[in-house]
């Protein structure tokens, strides 16, 4: 690749649901059921709202519910990387945004360099990975907004290959490793 040529890369990572979200969306299940409940109870003072309670009851779980539905979408411009969430493909949020040449570190997190990094309580932590094994998972040190982040994400080797191009000497990728 010449030095000239620009790079886009993109990639998506949908994200796992956890035990904690499992445990909120059966909470708001059991919460649904108990309001339609207590309506059958008063159903003498509630009849003319039934169709409502359980029509806009059942949007509201739907929509509270498709929230838990993330992915991550990560883009790699000229050593630019951008990540971004999606919340059931219909909002997008920028979660961070770094040049290659602003990362102190980019390394695998089962590396000693995470274990170092992770123990720095000054750090905010930032995980935009998919909840799954860590074996693809990597991390990096950056400035963003005024803080420091210690950011967790699982970038394809194109991804790397462009930030290790931008800042070689802070980038710990070979392509074994990838």
């Amino acid at each position: 690749m010449q030095g000239n040529e620009d790079v886009f890369i993109e990639t998506i990572v949908k994200r796992n649901k956890t035990s904690r979200d499992k445990l909120l969306i059966l909470g708001l299940v059991m919460l649904y059921l108990l309001i339609i409940f207590v309506s059958f109870l008063f159903l003498q003072y509630v009849m003319a709202f039934l169709p409502l309670i359980l029509i806009g009851g059942a949007y509201g779980l739907y929509y509270m519910i498709s929230n838990f539905d993330r992915e991550f979408e990560y883009i790699c411009t000229n050593g630019q990387l951008d990540v971004d969430l999606i919340i059931h493909k219909r909002k997008r949020k920028r979660q961070i945004s770094v040049a290659a040449k602003d990362m102190e570190i980019l390394a695998p997190v089962s590396s000693d360099d995470y274990k170092a990094n992770a123990r720095n309580t000054s750090l905010k932590v930032m995980n935009l990975t998919t909840n799954s094994s860590l074996e693809k998972v990597w991390f990096f040190v950056a400035s963003y907004k005024g803080a420091r982040y210690l950011v967790t994400f699982e970038p394809n080797d194109r991804i790397l290959k462009d930030l290790k191009r931008n800042n070689p000497s802070r980038v710990r990728y070979t392509m074994i490793q990838g």
